[in-house]
């Protein structure tokens, strides 16, 4: 799967900050896994929030599209984010029209349609998009069942998708840049946490 993913090794970050303090190795440990997971789910917060903004489009359509992993030998946290299109049924409302389907931008030849039994989708014959060139998200390969000879012209369709790879990535990577002052941040607020109420 293309994603941007990124690797973070936090152990000089975490060794400055802990090494003046005596705790047990237990409470460092936890005071460290709970700011890198805070540290993940800031990274996905914020970058969701930008993305979305950026490209006008609701953030839960790019919920399915992180995946943050905190690892539990070494304080390593790994941030994964699928940048390939996104299906346009998923940016906002598709309005047919005359030309085709209009939702963050006009689709010509496209249709809005119940098929297959995923709810309504932006869909394009196959053939009719050689022409037009639009981007698409998978091409389902399913057949209707009890097709009509009449009808087979009309088939295999595509979802029709939007790109989103090119501002996405410019957004992760100026975030990516901020991730170690946030971790500190976050290490120092677990610390003192520890300090007083351990």
């Amino acid at each position: 799967m293309s994603g941007f993913t990124l690797q973070i090794d936090l152990r000089e970050s975490t060794g400055q900050l802990i090494n003046n303090l005596a705790f047990t190795e237990d409470m460092i440990n936890q005071a460290v896994r709970r700011a890198l997971k805070r540290t993940g789910v800031w990274f996905r917060t914020h970058t969701k929030r930008a993305i979305g903004r950026e490209l006008g489009i609701a953030q839960k359509a790019l919920n399915r599209r992180y995946r943050v992993t905190v690892s539990r030998n070494k304080p390593t946290l790994s941030i994964w984010v699928g940048v390939l299109a996104i299906a346009a049924h998923k940016t906002g409302d598709p309005r047919q029209n005359a030309a085709g389907v209009q939702v963050q931008e006009q689709y010509d030849g496209a249709f809005a349609a119940n098929m297959f039994g995923n709810g309504e989708r932006v869909y394009i014959r196959t053939a009719v998009n050689a022409e037009q060139g639009h981007v698409t998200v998978a091409k389902t390969g399913q057949k209707l069942v009890n097709q009509n000879r009449v009808h087979r012209h009309r088939f295999p369709v595509e979802v029709v998708g939007m790109e989103i790879s090119d501002s996405s990535l410019a957004i992760l990577e100026r975030y990516e840049k901020l991730v170690n002052k946030r971790y500190k941040r976050f290490l120092q607020h677990e610390i003192n946490y520890i300090i007083n109420y351990a």
